[in-house]
């Protein structure tokens, strides 16, 4: 639907993008863009692997 689900505990980039484009740190922001600007051009799709992880392991007390 052309919206982006931020949870309100990413509280770090709700306040980098409130802040935008004055705050000090901006990385956020911009991580944002460029995954908006890869979902949008299916370039995410196209170069996702998918792969095994290894089983956690758990220590026994």
């Amino acid at each position: 639907n052309g919206l982006i689900k931020i949870l309100p505990e990413q509280k770090e980039l709700i306040e980098q993008l409130r802040h935008f484009p004055h705050a000090a740190h901006d990385d956020g922001p911009d991580a944002l863009h460029m995954l908006w600007m890869a979902a949008q051009s299916g370039v995410a799709a196209a170069n996702v692997q998918a792969f095994d992880l290894p089983e956690p392991s758990f220590a026994q007390f």
